[in-house]
């Protein structure tokens, strides 16, 4: 539906937007170029993917009723969503964990990063390994509208573990957003500095509290099987703004030279 594309468009600009200012920042201003940048770039990258298969899907049905759309290519789209969705959320974490990373000095500090970072990458793989085998054979997920052949994981199943892969990356994100306060705290910087930096790291928290929302359009889903393409609409716009929140936010962490 035209929300749907809405969701997908207006993301696909303004994280492109702040991308490219934080690229100028860090690549021009700063003259630095670290892991973190590569990470986020990559982020950027393949939240550009999730937006275009996301795009496409909603041209071809997806907000729409099962029964007036032509579901011969929306759930390849669909699933490919899914997996982008994975790497660019364990991207964006990564960049984020990396950043933070430079503020540290306390030892507690680090490791708590370092812990929050492997469990996010843990959760991640083995999420992603099972939306890829969560049919059997793979192209069920997509011919199942179609009388295919196969079969695949209880919904309850899937969306069980779905909710549990958010629980950790929002965990990971609140972990992310307040942390920084502690970190800041403890340098030896002027006080308005400190709101400053303070302030801008610990933007991470509105991408924690985006997935929650997320997490409860999940929740809602009871049988999805019975109009997948339309009870499903919402899980899809919040897929797209989540990751847009955490690659805007991030971006944002870096604009403090502009502002000298």
């Amino acid at each position: 539906g035209p929300s749907l594309v809405a969701s997908t468009v207006v993301p696909f600009i303004l994280t492109w937007a702040f991308s490219f200012v934080r690229i100028y920042v860090r690549r021009f201003v700063l003259k630095l170029w670290k892991i973190e940048d590569w990470l986020f770039l990559v982020s950027q990258l393949t939240f550009s993917a999730l937006a275009i298969c996301a795009f496409f899907a909603s041209i071809y049905g997806n907000g729409q009723h099962l029964k007036t759309v032509a579901t011969k290519d929306l759930p390849i789209y669909w699933y490919a969503s899914e997996l982008i969705y994975v790497g660019t959320s364990l991207f964006i974490r990564l960049s984020i964990g990396f950043f933070l990373l430079r503020f540290c000095n306390l030892k507690v500090h680090i490791w708590v990063i370092r812990t929050t970072m492997a469990t996010v990458i843990i959760t991640s793989v083995m999420y992603f390994v099972f939306m890829v085998f969560q049919c059997k054979p793979i192209s069920y997920f997509w011919h199942r509208f179609s009388n295919g052949e196969g079969f695949c994981f209880p919904v309850k199943l899937i969306t069980d573990l779905t909710i549990v892969f958010s629980v950790f990356v929002a965990t990971a994100d609140l972990i992310f957003g307040i942390l920084p306060i502690f970190v800041i705290w403890d340098l030896k910087i002027n006080r308005r500095t400190k709101v400053i930096v303070g302030g801008l790291l610990t933007l991470g928290i509105f991408a924690g509290l985006s997935v929650i929302v997320r997490i409860n359009y999940i929740h809602s889903l009871r049988n999805p099987e019975e109009d997948f393409t339309f009870l499903t609409f919402k899980v899809s716009i919040w897929a797209i703004v989540e990751p847009a929140i955490g690659i805007i936010c991030m971006a944002i962490t870096t604009y403090r030279p502009l502002f000298k």
